[in-house]
């Protein structure tokens, strides 16, 4: 097997219910899945770990400008926001290949920080988004995580189907 190459962010475009944002979101990330764990004994010797839910997932992207359209969304409680950040990867090592990444989320922005103010200088402002609902599609793979309705799909398998028959939700 020989040595593989990453495929490389060319770009990117983030979304904000439905209006691009191209050029002016500098960088963004997603917090899929952080797993809720507590370590248990039960009597044993060595403790291990269980697994009982996941922690909210976040959004969070830096944006070039201080906008009143992104800061009148701060703490708006409806979750209706949605952002959609669509990726552009390129493999190097084949020429024309080219992947993209598809990460939906709705929710609600939950913070917003702003930059130092300096003449001369770009500002960066950051902000945070609380998410009930994510769906990632990626080379490979997708994700879906529907808090409301207790749900997380893992290339279509819902994981947590079983528990939600038996308590009948």
């Amino acid at each position: 097997m020989g040595i593989r190459i990453p495929f490389v962010m060319k770009n990117f475009n983030l979304f904000l219910n439905g209006e691009s944002w191209a050029g002016v979101i500098e960088e963004a990330s997603f917090q899929t899945t952080k797993v809720k764990t507590q370590e248990h004994t039960g009597g044993l010797l060595i403790p291990f770990t269980l697994w009982y839910g996941i922690e909210t997932p976040e959004l969070w992207f830096k944006a070039w400008e201080l906008s009143g359209d992104i800061h009148k969304l701060i703490g708006k409680i409806d979750n209706t926001t949605q952002i959609t950040l669509r990726t552009a990867q390129h493999d190097d090592s084949s020429p024309g290949a080219v992947k993209s990444t598809i990460v939906s989320v709705q929710g609600n922005i939950t913070s917003g920080d702003t930059d130092n103010f300096s003449a001369g200088h770009i500002t960066r402002h950051k902000y945070t988004m609380s998410c009930i609902y994510a769906r990632v599609d990626a080379p490979g793979g997708s994700l879906e995580i529907d808090v409301l309705n207790n749900k997380y799909v893992v290339d279509g398998e819902d994981i947590v189907e079983t528990l939600r028959s038996k308590i009948k939700v």
